[in-house]
């Protein structure tokens, strides 16, 4: 009887150390995932020489603190309308945001720096491919074709990875030493500066507004360039 049970220990450790070497070793880049704060997962875009439009899908704090800690995600699907001529913004905005399978309308406000206005979009995910946008003011009816700016480009994770690559030996070393401190931004940017309006995945590695190292990839996969700041 006590052999038996000597076997049977033995069997379960057997057991337990085969189970144990069968589960697959989390990756560092895997561990990042739960120090997303921000991602985004959507953006169309259209405009003419009097107003841009853009339509943002995004997860994000909904309180976004650069403090180096995840807070509660939310989802939050926007359209803002940018005014170019000062003269414009006095306004009142509607607009109707339609897709392949519906539209959804509403009011827009301006935002606190009162350059733009904006509006969020409830159930946005049911109307399907979202292909133009029509914005309404005093007796004037505007149509904007939107482009869907992430559609052959790469997503957030991507974003993520390429970026978790180009600072491999900084990110390995304060994971592997339990002092990672830092919550993940990812968004889509425009380059304001370039004519061509060319969009760019930034990414960050935040711990305060002062400490942080982040990158800019290109749509492609490509990183532009990578910045470090630390107190």
């Amino acid at each position: 009887m006590k052999k038996s049970r000597i076997v049977l220990i033995v069997l379960i450790i057997v057991l337990t150390v085969v189970l144990n070497a069968c589960q697959e070793k989390t990756t560092n880049l895997e561990k990042l995932n739960e120090y997303i704060s921000t991602y985004q997962t959507a953006l169309y875009a259209g405009g003419d020489e009097l107003f841009n439009v853009n339509v943002v899908d995004i997860n994000q704090e909904e309180t976004f603190l650069a403090d180096g800690i995840v807070g509660e995600i939310k989802n939050d699907t926007t359209i803002s309308l940018k005014v170019k001529d000062v003269n414009y913004l006095e306004k009142t905005y509607t607009y109707k945001v339609i897709g392949e399978l519906g539209s959804v309308e509403g009011t827009m406000q301006k935002d606190k720096l009162g350059i733009s206005f904006v509006s969020s979009l409830e159930n946005i995910h049911d109307i399907g491919n979202i292909t133009k946008a029509i914005i309404s003011y005093d007796d004037t009816q505007k149509e904007f074709e939107l482009v869907n700016v992430l559609k052959d480009a790469i997503d957030y994770n991507k974003a993520l990875e390429i970026s978790y690559n180009n600072f491999l030996e900084k990110i390995d070393t304060m994971l592997d030493n339990n002092t990672f401190d830092r919550e993940i931004y990812i968004r889509v940017i425009e380059d304001k500066h370039n004519l061509s309006n060319d969009y760019y995945w930034y990414v960050s590695f935040i711990k305060n507004r002062e400490d942080y190292f982040s990158t800019l990839v290109s749509l492609k996969g490509e990183v532009v360039t990578s910045k470090i700041m630390e107190k």
